[in-house]
Order: structure tokens, then sequence, then C-alpha cells
């Protein structure tokens, strides 16, 4: 599978971005994946799964930035649409 633009989200680095944002921008979006059904890969934590009738969506979790893609181009346009109003970051960049 080729990794479409479209689908990868990074916050650009400031003078603000630090380890403990960092962590805190993590954890937020840890918690936001888990509470919409993501559940986290077995041996990889940085790996989220979610099959909802029969269609399978996966984020991988990098520092600062994620990709996803999902076998339902309607599943991809909606989680990009919930990402950004989720994370609300003006260093967020598509």
């Amino acid at each position: 599978m080729l990794i479409d633009k479209k689908d990868y989200f990074q916050v650009k680095e400031s003078s603000l971005w630090s380890k403990q944002a960092s962590r805190a921008w993590y954890a937020h979006l840890d918690t936001y994946l888990q509470k919409q059904g993501f559940r986290r890969g077995s041996t990889n934590n940085n790996l989220y799964i979610k099959i909802k009738q029969y269609r399978l969506t996966l984020v991988e979790v990098y520092v600062n930035a994620f990709i996803f893609g999902s076998d339902d181009d309607g599943l991809n346009k909606n989680f990009v649409g919930e990402m950004q109003k989720q994370l609300r970051c003006p260093y967020l960049e598509n």
C-alpha cells in the first residue's frame, strides 16, 4: 500500500515543542483513539486497529506524526475530519 500525502499528518516543529508537549500530545491522541473504538496493537503500542462492520482502519503514531489508512475511502475522509476537529492544533498540516 502506498502512502498518500493526504493520509499523513504531522505537527509542525515550533519553539514550544518539547518532550513534555510530545508526551501530552501522544497521551491525548491515545485516549481519543481508544474512546473511538481503536485498540492498541499487542506487539506494537504505536499501532491502533479498528474493525467495524468488516471495515479495517489502522493508525500508526510516531513522535509528532501519524499515518493512517482504511479499506474504505469514506472512513478515510471521516477520519481526516475527526482528527482535524479533535486536535485543533495550529501546527497541524496535511
